[in-house]
């Protein structure tokens, strides 16, 4: 099953984070503690990395987006395997 990479909460207060850089594409293979994004803090830019091994299948925000802290922003699954976004997340439906 596919799963989710979320805007991580990198401090106490954090609410939201800017994509600053995507360091992997869709179609790239992603390794667990590989650095998939960069995000900007109010403190600091942060590398976001992956918790699953697989490939990249969606990129669902674009550099530059504020995004809410454990909104999803990509999507890594298995290279042939159907994604049904709002399987994993109602909030994904028609995404």
């Amino acid at each position: 099953m596919a799963d989710l990479i979320t805007m991580p909460k990198m401090g106490f207060d954090m609410a939201e984070g800017t994509l600053v850089e995507w360091t992997k594409q869709v179609g790239d293979d992603v390794t667990e503690g590989d650095v998939v994004a960069v995000i900007e803090t109010d403190k600091a830019n942060v590398e976001v990395t992956a918790f699953t091994t697989g490939t990249l299948r969606r990129l669902l925000a674009d550099v530059g987006t504020v995004v809410p802290v454990g909104q999803a922003i990509a999507v890594v699954g298995a290279t042939d395997e159907e994604i049904d976004l709002a399987e994993l997340s109602p909030e994904l439906a028609g995404a």
